[in-house]
């Protein structure tokens, strides 16, 4: 029952967005040029998809973000979409296929095969459990948005976030897992689209196959990274935009706006998205007036999130300009705790300088892997481009080959890179995902034009070919660990306990934790599993509660733990030892000790756990290391 509820939910998600995104894309009078059905279809889902997350922000922010709404909000848009397709007499058709598109199709069933397979496994990613599911959780628990005072992965736009919390509201974990994966294909399906416009058929289905099987795709497609999803609003952007050029149509270019303001509204590169695509605009026919179009278009789908940043903390882009212009001090983040975060960042997530030879050399030192932080091999795009690149060369030096086509979508991508590396963000290769397909788009019809004019298409085929067996067998390795879940009848605690650490003491503390009483924890993984009221002291991103390794005074940590209301504490580490130590010297552990021999934290239990290496890899001989946690009270008659 549980899985038919969630696939009714996600059906009527997939109709809803496609009615909204039919709805907008009328009004704005893209029926008249966009002819093609799957192109209508795709383009559509993307506008709806958009629409959706922005409209639920509303009735969120109001304290009506319950299921009732969601299905008030779906049920309508679903009813459009399929009145439409009934007038409209779109019925599936049998095209005739090759052998080789054959059997692509055949390789995409057994890939969608992996994906719909960790589409109904429980939820697993790190990055998921810390905050893309967790925040929707916390407030459809709420019944209403939240401001979470955190940098990175709370004070963040979360429009897809609220697409997950609909998802989830109305059909549970399931539809959740679910809808991440037909977004993610969404994505790919649009990709598809396009590349049919330029090349023959079989190239377009071998270049998605290609993309849907990219390291960076497979970490993220399943689960609730979002990078994927905002590729999906900026091929659309780029669509628009070239199609507004085309037939010189005001209404393309306000949803080209729409989609880079989606883009904006689900993550902070989306401003950068958004500038740079307004600069390619800006250099065109009727520059300045387009620009002032797409722009509106982009503020208006794009603004809701960071006005809700500016409200609570006076920053849009907090921490950002907190940090750049040294606001005051407040309860949420300090001047000195914003000098500690910009040094964490630099040393965790800028492993280049940001310099003209590494700009030059970051595509190399990332396909490659040369520099292991860039995360280039495990969640990177893979040598395709590189094959390629001879032939892409070679049908740049042909001008008849040379189209707006291919000069808008990689001027966007370039001037997107170029501003994020040397912006100071996080220089990790996934990152750049919501681009990368914009480049293929560019520069995979060159590579087939100049393939089929040299008589080299069997080398192309060739490279291709390569290419899939390795990332096929990536994906394959990837599922694994999914694979086993399904097909074992092994529990949905079953799988936590194997894969995320600390799960068995948050299992355990769902069921025997005080009703009066708040957690704080520190590991980040256990926030989409704990269901009792709970705050994460992330030692680097967050300073209500400060945890820093350094943070040594431990008045000031019981203070503000009282503050937040904190009756017991989850602490990594064993603490049973001789000394009340965890075994980590850090000053904050130091401290937490101190207060236990003070009486101030009293052990209540101990969890054995383990910290694990490689999900992915387990079953290749991945070794797993044993930890414990530590379940503590917080007796304040006892405190400092």
């Amino acid at each position: 029952m549980t899985t038919i509820v969630a696939l009714v939910s996600v059906v009527v998600l997939v109709a809803g967005c496609i009615g909204y995104g039919l709805l907008v894309t009328r009004l704005c009078g893209a029926h008249r040029f966009i002819l093609d059905p799957l192109e209508q279809q795709v383009l559509g889902f993307t506008v709806g998809v958009g629409t959706l997350g922005w409209l639920v922000f509303f009735p969120g922010v109001a304290g009506y973000f319950t299921p009732t709404v969601f299905w008030a909000i779906c049920l309508p848009a679903a009813s459009y979409a399929v009145v439409w397709w009934l007038r409209s007499g779109i019925l599936p058709k049998r095209p005739g296929f090759s052998r080789s598109e054959i059997l692509l199709l055949a390789l995409i069933a057994c890939v969608a095969g992996i994906d719909v397979i960790e589409g109904i496994s429980p939820p697993a990613d790190a990055d998921s459990l810390a905050y893309h599911f967790a925040l929707p959780a916390d407030f459809l628990a709420a019944e209403q948005i939240l401001f979470v005072p955190r940098a990175v992965s709370g004070a963040i736009p979360l429009l897809w976030h609220m697409t997950y919390a609909v998802a989830l509201g109305t059909g549970g974990e399931v539809a959740l897992t679910l809808w991440a994966t037909v977004t993610c294909w969404a994505a790919v399906l649009l990709f598809y689209a396009v590349m049919r416009r330029h090349i023959p058929r079989v190239w377009a289905i071998a270049a998605a196959l290609v993309l849907l099987t990219t390291p960076a795709v497979l970490y993220g497609g399943g689960n609730g990274q979002v990078e994927i999803r905002c590729a999906l609003f900026a091929i659309a952007a780029v669509v628009f935009i070239v199609s507004s050029q085309q037939y010189n149509a005001s209404g393309l270019l306000f949803l080209g706006g729409l989609c880079a303001g989606f883009f904006m509204g689900a993550k902070f590169y989306g401003l950068i998205f958004v500038g740079a695509a307004g600069l390619v605009i800006l250099f065109q026919r009727g520059g300045v007036r387009n620009a002032a179009i797409f722009g509106s278009a982009a503020l208006v789908a794009g603004f809701q999130w960071y006005f809700w940043n500016w409200l609570h903390t006076g920053d849009p882009i907090f921490p950002t300009l907190t940090n750049l212009l040294q606001f005051p001090d407040s309860s949420i983040w300090t001047r000195d705790f914003g000098r500690y975060f910009e040094e964490t960042m630099t040393q965790g997530e800028l492993p280049l300088e940001r310099t003209m030879l590494n700009w030059l050399s970051y595509p190399v030192l990332s396909v490659f892997n040369l520099v292991p932080a860039l995360e280039g091999g495990r969640t990177g795009f893979g040598v395709f481009s590189f094959l390629i690149l001879p032939l892409v060369i070679a049908a740049l030096m042909r001008p008849e080959l040379q189209r707006r086509e291919t000069i808008v979508p990689l001027a966007v991508a370039f001037i997107f890179f170029t501003v994020w590396f040397f912006s100071g963000t996080a220089q990790r290769s996934r990152h750049l995902l919501p681009i990368y397909p914009l480049v293929l788009v560019s520069i995979f019809p060159l590579a087939v034009g100049i393939a089929r004019r040299a008589c080299v298409v069997t080398l192309l085929a060739a490279g291709l070919a390569a290419t899939l067996a390795i990332q096929i067998a990536g994906q394959s390795v990837f599922g694994l660990n999914y694979i086993n879940h399904v097909f074992s009848g092994e529990t949905r605690a079953q799988f936590y306990e194997r894969n995320v650490p600390g799960a068995n003491s948050a299992a355990w503390l769902n069921r025997e934790f005080p009703e009066d009483g708040k957690l704080g924890f520190m590991n980040r993984q256990l926030a989409y599993l704990l269901t009792v009221p709970r705050y994460m002291m992330h030692p680097h991103i967050q300073a209500v509660i400060d945890a820093r390794p350094t943070a040594d005074d431990g008045h000031v940590f019981i203070a503000q733990a009282g503050q937040q209301g904190l009756t017991h504490l989850l602490l990594p580490g064993d603490w049973d030892r001789a000394g009340l130590g965890s075994g980590d010297e850090t000053p904050f552990f130091a401290m937490i000790g101190r207060l236990a021999g003070q009486g101030c934290l009293k052990r209540l239990k101990k969890f054995q756990t383990v910290h694990i290496s490689s999900r992915t890899l387990r079953a290749f001989g991945s070794v797993d290391l044993k930890n414990a946690d530590t379940f503590f009270e917080i007796i304040p008659e006892n405190c400092p």
